[in-house]
């Protein structure tokens, strides 16, 4: 990952922290576009489209979240993203 694709996915993280939805959203989206993000942070921009009303990116971003998290063996958190 860049710095920049670091960069912004720090700040994507903080700016979720503090529920700033829509500067989650952009940033977390700019360090995707870098590199596919985890399955939390994945979650992460799941929330952020949903609170900053990008809802087709929501479904999105939550679809591959699922999946990234079946990958992994998590089912738990897998099943807990797909009834949010």
């Amino acid at each position: 990952m860049t710095e920049t694709g670091t960069g912004a996915l720090a700040r994507g993280r903080e700016a979720f922290q503090r529920q700033l939805w829509g500067l989650a959203f952009d940033e977390l989206c700019s360090s995707d576009a870098e590199r596919s993000l985890a399955p939390e942070d994945l979650e992460r921009l799941g929330e952020a489209a949903r609170w900053s009303r990008h809802f087709n990116e929501m479904f999105d971003a939550f679809e591959r979240s699922v999946a990234g998290y079946e990958i992994a063996g998590d089912r738990r958190s897998a099943a807990r993203v797909a009834v949010s």
